[in-house]
C-alpha cells in the first residue's frame, strides 16, 4: 500500500504543476478581438473538414490525420490552441472510440498545442510536441479501452504517422505562411 501512496503523492503533484501551468497561460489572456475568432473559425472549421472527409485515415490504429499539419499554427500564436482544440473536439465526436477520444484525443491536442507554443521559439522542437503527445496518448487510451494490445507497436506506427505529417507537411506550410506573411495571431 506504501507504494500506491508514493505513486498517488507523485501523481498528484504532477497535476499540480501541469494546473499551474495551464493556469499561467490562460490568467493572461485578454480578449480576443473579432478577427482572432474568425481566424479560430476557420483553423477549426479546416481541421474538421480534412478530417471528416479522409475518414477512413483519421481514425483508427493505423491512422494519418492530415489535419495535423495544422497543429504548427501554435508556433504563429497563442490563439491558434483554441481553433485547433475545437476543430478536434469536433472531429474528436465522429470518432469509433467514443467519448473517450473526444476527452483524450481534444486534451492531448490542447496539451500538445500549449507545448508548441511554449517552445515557438525553434519550430523544429515545438513541432515535436503533437508527435509526442499523440504517439503517447492515443495508444494508451486504445489500450484502456481493450481496443488493442499492442502498445509500443502503436506508439511507433502514430509517431511515424504524425511525424510524416506535422514534419513533413505542417513544417513547408509554417515556411510558407512566414514566407508570404500571412497573418495567424
Amino acid at each position: 500500500m506504501q507504494i500506491f501512496s508514493k505513486i498517488s503523492t507523485k501523481v498528484k503533484s504532477f497535476f499540480k504543476a501541469f494546473l499551474s501551468f495551464f493556469v499561467q497561460i490562460f490568467s493572461k489572456i485578454p480578449r480576443l478581438t473579432t478577427r482572432q475568432i474568425a481566424v479560430n473559425a476557420v483553423i477549426a472549421a479546416l481541421y474538421f473538414v480534412l478530417s471528416y472527409f479522409l475518414q477512413p485515415f483519421t481514425f483508427g490504429i493505423v491512422q494519418l490525420r492530415v489535419a495535423e499539419f495544422m497543429t504548427i499554427l501554435p508556433l504563429f500564436s497563442w490563439t491558434n490552441i483554441i481553433g485547433l482544440t475545437i476543430g478536434c473536439l469536433i472531429t474528436n465526436l465522429f470518432s469509433p472510440f467514443g467519448v473517450a477520444d473526444v476527452i483524450i484525443g481534444t486534451a492531448a491536442t490542447l496539451i500538445a498545442g500549449c507545448l508548441t507554443y511554449r517552445f515557438r521559439k525553434n519550430q523544429f522542437v515545438g513541432a515535436a510536441f503533437p508527435v509526442l503527445i499523440n504517439a503517447l496518448l492515443l495508444p494508451l487510451m486504445w489500450l484502456i479501452l481493450g481496443f488493442d494490445a499492442a502498445f509500443f507497436i502503436n506508439v511507433l506506427s502514430i509517431f511515424i504517422s504524425q511525424a510524416v505529417i506535422v514534419y513533413g507537411i505542417g513544417i513547408p506550410v509554417y515556411y510558407i505562411i512566414r514566407r508570404t506573411n500571412l497573418q495567424f495571431n
